[in-house]
């Protein structure tokens, strides 16, 4: 998966210290077994989820959101950047049919319409209706 300069930094220097597929160290010297370890992991998203949670209150968000709504959101904001599913898929370990099954949502049936309006606007007397 590409990364920024500045993501990969920081990932090669703490390669030693991750467990599993994780880019950062989510466990410390006190998690010896594979068992313990993954419990860790657990913890630490269970704790990630309440505080999002939290914060999604405060400020008003009523959306069900837990730390993995953010790879959806970066799926379809890549895909509304013209990024290509296949090359999203790579970067987040999926198919470009799983992108588009569970991730992409399309826009609205009126952005879609005020957006050919434009564009054809500017070509000739086209509108659509």
């Amino acid at each position: 998966m590409p990364f920024l300069n500045s993501a990969n930094a920081i990932a090669k220097k703490y390669k030693k210290q991750c467990f599993n597929n994780h880019v950062l160290p989510l466990v410390g010297s006190k998690e010896e077994t594979h068992i313990q370890k993954a419990s860790k992991v657990g913890s630490i998203s269970h704790e990630l989820n309440k505080t999002m949670k939290k914060i999604a209150s405060e400020y008003g968000y009523t959306d069900k959101i837990v730390w993995y709504s953010a790879k959806g959101t970066f799926i379809t904001k890549m895909m509304r950047l013209g990024y290509e599913a296949p090359d999203i898929a790579v970067m987040c370990g999926n198919s470009a049919a799983t992108i588009y099954k569970n991730y992409f949502k399309p826009k609205d049936p009126k952005s879609i319409k005020n957006d050919l309006n434009k564009r054809f606007l500017l070509s000739g007397n086209f509108k659509v209706k």
